[in-house]
């Protein structure tokens, strides 16, 4: 729940693999997205979407059909005599569906003190007088009572959404233009700015800009034009939000207070820290919240160029499609961090007006010294090449339905490394599908569907996979002796689906280029020489060379049934059996 969070995971129908890659292939208007890309999309402009499970669905997919395609369209524009114009502004309120309650400081003591002597796992006991001073609250730093949760987290976060968006166009051009900023906010409280002169609670803008444009430049052509770009402009604590939970539930109430009061000699916050000498783990919340912050801005643009001819004058129900498509991707990361003084409480004396003078001192070994602000940044980004085109046939004589295509893709993906010359290697795939579909009557449906995926994954002889499958159906409720049972059955279709799909995706961290072995030059060295003064390095293999490794596949049948009773009642039942092989596992 994070804000800048990116990655939803879902699964279509289950995971069906040991490897990591998981997640099913998600398209975009035709091209392929990653899960954050589809976290940033809008609302505003999905038209619709559709999940794809079975083998003759995904077939045309190649290379990640084996988890299944969800596919994504975005609006359109329309003929229309004055646009639609849409504006939307929304507020919402958020907080975490459960929280946990913490006993006071005193409580604490009691159960710790009942838990150690019932289990007998040490004689160290809080006394009554530590309980009642906390209790009480005397003092403190003395005798701290912290709430290490309300202290850093807040109970709800307000987050605010604007929308704009037009929709028209004429005969000859429609257009659909969206505009959108979303503001959000963590659950965190601003706690930096009480000691330092920096804000650093989550604070998320993001902005989204869609533009769909169709220029039809005759009756049988069409080329359009869709942009999308994302905007994201974040900036959180360097300790992420898992990390400070974390901890908050290894700190109890009563070790150490937030900070100790300055005692006017340094400049800098006297965070506390646990006294026994061991941290066991535990760190101060507050000083791990309010260390720095990290700046992150992300920019995302993804074009599609699509052009559609009809080519009914050389045979009718014929047609050429080809698109091309570009997406890049960059972040730049600036952090900036510095360093804590912790100290612990070494001793008091009580003075005659009651009050108390502290004896702090660093805490271990630490030698204390103002902090500095220091400052790192990265940049990172990808991007994708994509281009694709089809022929397709769809024709009808009499009662018989005939359809076709044959398509070839190619797909080259570049990660924007710098100095990293395997990582910046670009990496592309190739594949070709085929489908041939018939259906005489509306009444007995059969389709065929083929693709032929190459990957660079894989040796020589292991690049291209082949994956079938074939699909039947009746409608039962189209013939004749059904007739008598129309007015409860309104409608009745049995389906059958049978093929094999695949994956290049080796997970478990092997990469690509598996059939090469990987080698670190200069890595392992030793020193030698009559004075110590001779080092040598040599070569360190960090993954020998996988020859044989092949595509991940996995033969799918679905047997499905879909019923419409009394006109309204619809009802779908499917059996579905995955068997999943060739999973490239570590050993």
């Amino acid at each position: 729940g994070q804000p800048g969070s990116n990655g939803s995971d879902f699964y279509i129908r289950g995971i069906s693999t040991l490897s990591g890659m998981t997640s099913p292939l998600i398209i975009l208007d035709g091209v392929e997205v990653s899960s954050a890309d589809l976290d940033a999309l809008d609302p505003e402009i999905i038209e619709g979407f559709s999940i794809l499970k079975d083998a003759t669905a995904t077939a045309m997919y190649g290379t990640r059909g084996a988890n299944g395609v969800m596919i994504v369209t975005t609006k359109s524009g329309a003929d229309l005599e004055k646009p639609i114009i849409g504006v939307r502004v929304e507020t919402n309120i958020t907080q975490p569906t459960k929280v946990p309650s913490f006993v006071d400081g005193y409580r604490y003591m009691e159960l710790y003190n009942e838990a150690v002597t019932n289990e007998g796992t040490g004689n160290i006991l809080y006394t009554q007088e530590q309980i009642e001073n906390t209790r009480n609250g005397v003092n403190p730093y003395i005798w701290p009572n912290v709430d290490w949760y309300g202290s850093l987290f807040k109970d709800l976060a307000f987050n605010q959404k604007a929308n704009f968006n037009i929709r028209g166009g004429t005969k000859k051009i429609t257009y659909f233009m969206n505009v959108g900023a979303n503001h959000e906010t963590g659950m965190l409280k601003n706690e930096a700015s009480k000691y330092f002169s920096y804000k650093n609670n989550i604070d998320l803008m993001k902005y989204t800009f869609q533009n769909n444009i169709d220029f039809h430049m005759s009756k049988t052509s069409t080329i359009s034009l869709h942009l999308n770009v994302q905007l994201n402009d974040l900036r959180q604590p360097n300790t992420s939000v898992g990390n400070l939970y974390s901890a908050v539930m290894n700190s109890n109430p009563v070790d150490f207070p937030i900070a100790y009061p300055a005692d006017g000699v340094n400049n800098w916050i006297y965070w506390g820290a646990y006294a026994g000498g061991n941290d066991q783990g535990a760190v101060n919340p507050m000083a791990s919240l309010t260390n720095g912050y990290t700046d992150i801005f992300e920019s995302t643009v993804m074009a599609n160029i699509d052009f559609e001819q009809k080519l009914d004058f050389l045979l009718k129900g014929l047609r050429f499609k080809a698109l091309f498509s570009y997406k890049n991707y960059n972040k730049t990361t600036t952090s900036r961090s510095q360093g804590i003084n912790r100290y612990t409480l070494t001793g008091y004396t009580q003075n005659a007006d009651g009050s108390y003078s502290l004896n702090i001192s660093p805490f271990g070994s630490s030698n204390p010294s103002k902090p500095v602000l220091s400052t790192t940044s990265s940049v990172a980004g990808d991007r994708r090449i994509y281009f694709q085109s089809y022929v397709d046939y769809m024709n009808k004589f009499g009662n018989h339905n005939v359809s076709g295509m044959l398509l070839w893709n190619i797909d080259q993906y570049d990660n924007n490394a710098p100095g990293n010359l395997v990582a910046s290697l670009p990496r592309r795939k190739m594949g070709f599908a085929g489908r041939l579909s018939y259906d005489y009557d509306n009444r007995y449906m059969f389709e065929v569907n083929a693709g032929y995926n190459g990957s660079e994954n894989f040796a020589k002889g292991h690049k291209w996979g082949f994956f079938p499958s074939v699909a039947v159906g009746w409608n039962v409720s189209q013939e004749n002796f059904f007739e008598p049972l129309k007015d409860v059955i309104s409608n009745l279709k049995l389906r059958a689906s049978y093929g094999l799909v695949g994956s290049d995706e080796t997970g478990s961290g092997a990469g690509s280029y598996l059939y090469r072995d990987n080698v670190e030059l200069n890595s392992i060295g030793y020193t030698t020489g009559s004075g110590w003064n001779v080092t040598n390095k040599g070569p360190k293999i960090l993954q020998y060379a996988i020859a044989n490794a092949t595509w991940e596949r996995a033969r799918k049948l679905d047997i499905g049934l879909d019923i419409t009773m009394f006109r309204n009642l619809h009802i779908t039942a499917d059996y579905f059996h995955e068997y999943r092989y060739n999973i490239l596992m570590e050993r």
